[in-house]
């Protein structure tokens, strides 16, 4: 697949993918992106029906967009693009990252989103929820090192990000994300970026039970985090 596309060469031929981590700020980068290169060029697979969408994109169909992004993993978007297809992505403090996630399920904006773990989560709590929930276990942990490289490995996902040349940073700097990407499409932009995610507040105080079960659920993605934001710069 990889040869095949590579050698097709289209004005419309995808330059970026952004792997969208849930829970990082990527819905104001997909806003963004959709404004940036119009609805029509950009496929976003969030959802079951754009999730079909893009289990289904044969090569014909991949050469007609410009960007592709959404809550799939890194090598799952590889395998059916171009080599030459620029990669983004968003990363969060993990803790942080994983209330929210807990939020999002439990309070969603849209009352009428129902997510299959509502129930449970609620009857839990947070506190419990991190100790009883496996589904909820399994979603929080080192999430954010299985997107970027499929494997809950910060050594692997940092070299995935160093060696591929990804455009990445945390959600406090998400803005220069959104101009580094307008570069890598050389577009030149008066798009305003739209703060999808505005309502982003600090966690409230949990208790250290929770906070240090959250923590040792997720040390690889903390490493990540950690790098990402250049607190750390890990031997890869």
């Amino acid at each position: 697949m990889h040869s095949q596309l590579s050698k097709i060469l289209t004005p419309w031929q995808p330059r970026l993918c952004f792997v969208h981590i849930p829970k990082t700020g990527g819905t104001s980068i997909r806003f963004y992106l959709r404004d940036l290169v119009g609805k029509r060029r950009i496929l976003w697979a969030n959802g079951p029906a754009n999730r079909e969408k893009w289990n289904a994109i044969d090569a014909k169909g991949i050469r007609k967009l410009k960007v592709i992004g959404g809550h799939v993993e890194g090598p799952d978007f590889r395998r059916k693009l171009p080599e030459n297809v620029r990669f983004a992505a968003v990363v969060r403090s993990p803790v942080e990252r994983s209330i929210s996630h807990f939020n999002f399920i439990v309070n969603p904006r849209n009352p009428k989103r129902n997510h299959a773990l509502k129930a449970e989560l609620k009857h839990f709590g947070l506190d419990r929820g991190v100790f009883e929930s496996v589904e909820f276990i399994r979603t929080i942990s080192n999430t954010q090192c299985r997107f970027i490289c499929g494997k809950p490995s910060a050594k692997e996902a940092i070299a995935v990000l160093e060696n591929q040349k990804w455009i990445a940073d945390t959600i406090h700097n998400v803005e220069f994300v959104a101009r580094e990407i307008t570069t890598a499409l050389a577009i030149n932009s008066t798009v305003e970026f739209p703060h999808a995610n505005s309502r982003l507040k600090p966690p409230a105080r949990i208790k250290d039970r929770t906070l240090h079960r959250i923590e040792e659920l997720n040390q690889e993605d903390t490493i990540l985090y950690e790098y990402v934001a250049g607190i750390s710069r890990p031997s890869i």
